[in-house]
């Protein structure tokens, strides 16, 4: 009897023959289908290591991953959390900020700064952080209490979150709409206070027909942060 000993193990069967097309794989990865009806298996291994992600469909062209947990349309997504760390700047750039989401919300937990007279501030860019915007914000805020500082109808170099105030702990949300589109106006409403309950800050900025693909909040006066700034996404 003659026996065959074309195919080894250095050697994977092709999927038209019953094999996988694939020598190794990915530990406790999915397999999923190739690229057509004959190609080689492949491994569903983005997103893998993160405890509590969700095999989540990315089209009906691409591999699954897996992502944050989502309740369906019309719920937040976690994309980003960031701890400053002695930092003076977070920044969110285009691997966030695309169109894949309606719009998005940052949160701020107890965000300090090291400066007594720097604000807190957040700034734009379409080029993915190679210059910023520094004219041609609008915005308004109140300050509750009162010191004087409220502000109304205001066009300058940013959006204000905080007028400053070293040491106390800034917490809140900003919500963000039409990052991307590139026309109309870019809005950005905020709701911050200090955990100390010396100040509440309530506000609204825009800024005019930009295509917006990354967010950088920085102190004034070379102050650094320390907190927890984290980006959520709102799917379409």
């Amino acid at each position: 009897m003659t026996t065959n000993n074309a195919w080894n193990s250095q050697d994977p069967a092709q999927v038209a023959k019953g094999g996988t097309g694939i020598a190794t794989t990915t530990a406790y990865a999915p397999i999923c289908g190739g690229t057509s009806a004959t190609g080689a298996l492949q491994a569903a291994s983005t997103g893998l290591g993160t405890s509590g992600y969700v095999l989540t469909s990315n089209g009906s062209s691409a591999l699954p991953s897996f992502q944050a947990a989502g309740g369906g349309g019309g719920d937040f997504i976690l994309l980003q959390s960031i701890s400053p760390a002695g930092a003076t700047t977070v920044v969110f750039n285009s691997t966030y900020i695309t169109s894949s989401y309606k719009s998005y919300v940052i949160t701020i937990s107890d965000l300090v700064s090291s400066s007594e007279s720097g604000g807190i501030f957040l700034f734009i860019s379409d080029d993915n952080g190679s210059t910023y915007k520094t004219s041609g914000y609008q915005y308004g805020v109140i300050i509750i209490p009162n010191t004087g500082t409220t502000l109304f109808n205001v066009t300058g170099s940013n959006i204000l979150l905080n007028m400053g105030d070293a040491g106390n702990g800034l917490s809140g949300s900003v919500n963000l709409y039409n990052l991307t589109s590139g026309s109309g106006n870019v809005v950005a409403l905020g709701n911050l206070f200090y955990l100390n309950g010396n100040q509440m800050l309530f506000g609204s900025g825009s800024y005019p027909n930009l295509a917006v693909n990354n967010i950088k909040i920085t102190s004034d006066n070379g102050g650094t942060l320390n907190g927890i700034i984290s980006l959520y996404g709102l799917k379409q």
